[in-house]
């Protein structure tokens, strides 16, 4: 839950006459004409930049401000109003810009199942969490290997490979108590983004000589966000940009079914292995 790019358009149009051959010009005529044109050419662009106007407020109208969220409140007043919904199916389309790379993602959550889609220069990546079997599948279609995780693995959450913050939480939409207390909120309201009503959020932190600034257009429909832009300092490092978003899909049971083509490898064999070689090291 992204880009922006900016295109300088410039075009001169000038024609020039010879100066070997220079007409006879009336100048008293020509100034008067000018003026003359002048004074046309004004009411014409007033009327035109108050068509603009029109036509930007009746798109205003088009939008649908169906949230029941107060416009009038902002910042922390405003978050504290919010009443979320949880999404118990949505598709998502979306693209990434960071660190001189792009990559499509493609989301699909249904009730509490999950398929993820990655694309890169690296190929198709991946993560499937079938709900019904507990388990998770990341894979790579060019490799044709892949790993898989079953919620039983507690025990591996009591070891040094994985953190305690590294849990998989599959959780794609904000709770109520994600907005209660956020740390560094410098601006939060009620705007609209492609025709759609989004709760925008600016968050800065300080991070040494230059802040870090989060920039979110969230949903107030799905609740889950449209567009995302890190900066650091004044230099733009990530965007997240949503192309596609909907409830109204079909799943059927090749969505969250990993394919018969790709070796797994049960991350349980490989904490083993890791264990083994720690203790071996110890030794």
């Amino acid at each position: 839950m992204l880009c922006g790019l900016v295109f300088l358009l410039s075009a001169c149009n000038m024609s020039q006459k010879s100066t070997d051959e220079t007409p006879d010009v009336d100048t008293t005529q020509t100034v008067t004409d000018a003026s003359q044109e002048q004074q046309e050419q004004q009411p014409q662009e007033e009327q035109a930049m108050e068509d603009d106007n029109n036509t930007q407020e009746v798109a205003d109208e088009d939008v649908e401000m169906d949230s029941g969220l107060d416009a009038s409140l902002s910042g922390y007043d405003l978050l504290q109003s919010i009443d979320v919904t949880p999404n118990e199916k949505l598709y998502i389309e979306a693209t990434t810009q960071a660190e001189g790379m792009e990559y499509v993602t493609k989301m699909t959550l249904y009730e509490e199942s999950m398929r993820v889609e990655t694309e890169d220069e690296q190929g198709l990546n991946l993560m499937i969490y079938n709900s019904s079997e507990g388990a998770t599948y990341m894979y790579n279609t060019l490799s044709g290997q892949g790993m898989v995780y079953y919620d039983d693995n507690s025990e591996l959450f009591d070891t040094d490979v994985w953190n305690d913050d590294e849990q998989m939480n599959f959780d794609v939409d904000f709770e109520a108590s994600y907005f209660e207390d956020i740390e560094g909120l410098t601006k939060a309201e009620v705007t609209t983004l492609d025709g759609m009503e989004v709760l925008y959020m600016e968050i800065v932190m300080e991070m040494g000589e230059e802040d870090y600034v989060s920039k979110e257009w969230i949903s107030t429909k799905y609740w889950y966000p449209l567009k995302t832009e890190v900066y650091f300092g004044d230099t733009l490092t990530s965007t997240y940009y949503v192309t596609t978003i909907t409830d109204d899909f079909v799943v059927d049971e090749t969505t969250f079914s990993p394919p018969k083509d790709i070796e797994f490898m049960d991350v349980n064999q490989l904490y083993e292995q890791y264990d083994l070689e720690d203790s071996e090291g110890v030794g």
